[in-house]
């Protein structure tokens, strides 16, 4: 199972799938716009918060590892992949991407039961 979300030209937060959801602990409505960052553990999000700003100026392919707070203060590791979208005249739209969770042990991906 992974989460997908999508974002704006931005790169504010515009959609996240149930299973994003229930991965991060919270609802859709509550990571719209930038509140995505706050999901991100503080050790993490300044160097995410940068990378994020140079992906999206660059326009480029994102792929990152970070660690998540869930509201019960539970840490799960994940990684994210998004891909630009650009409209047919080259402009960019947005991203779209995914957040798979990440086994700590043995660096291999897994799902959680949901």
């Amino acid at each position: 199972l992974f989460g997908i979300w999508e974002t704006d030209e931005d790169g504010k937060c515009t959609y996240v799938n149930r299973t994003y959801e229930r991965i991060v602990g919270m609802s859709k409505e509550d990571l719209r716009g930038w509140n995505w960052l706050n999901i991100i553990h503080t050790d993490d999000r300044a160097k995410l918060a940068t990378e994020w700003e140079q992906t999206l100026k660059q326009e480029r392919e994102w792929y990152t590892e970070f660690r998540i707070v869930r509201p019960d203060d539970t840490i799960i590791p994940v990684i994210s992949v998004g891909h630009p979208l650009h409209s047919k005249d080259g402009k960019l739209k947005g991203y779209v991407g995914q957040l798979v969770v990440k086994s700590e042990s043995d660096d291999v991906f897994f799902s959680l039961s949901l």
